[in-house]
């Protein structure tokens, strides 16, 4: 406790008028990885976007197999022509989002034509 007070008064200096001016601490740097998907992924500006198009195109379920494979629904030709190799679904959720971003660079948010509509996208 003492520690703490210690700090806050290390980030109060008198003021204008002898009233307490705060300093804000410097923002913390981001984390190197973060839990998402329920995986330890890369941290990276866009996961919430990513986030809330795996929500709508498969419900958040990463490692969903059918026709479309894994949490963005990649159909098997285009995760291969991404440098995939298996199925979206086998694959980490950092390799998925590696794929992803170099698909919506190369061909746009149309890939992913209704959810990437929902979520603003486009």
């Amino acid at each position: 406790m003492i520690g703490a007070l210690v700090a806050l008064a290390q980030l109060v200096t008198p003021g204008p008028q002898g009233g307490p001016a705060y300093h804000a601490l410097p923002p913390a740097p981001p984390p190197d990885v973060v839990e998402f998907g329920g995986e330890l992924v890369p941290w990276a500006l866009d996961l919430y976007d990513w986030g809330r198009l795996a929500d709508c195109e498969s419900g958040g379920d990463w490692h969903i197999q059918g026709a479309f494979s894994g949490g963005l629904q990649f159909l098997d030709s285009t995760w291969r022509a991404m440098g995939g190799v298996g199925r979206a679904g086998d694959a980490s959720v950092a390799e998925q989002l590696e794929r992803a971003r170099m698909l919506l660079d190369r061909s746009g948010p149309g890939q992913w034509p209704a959810c990437s509509r929902r979520i603003g996208w486009r």
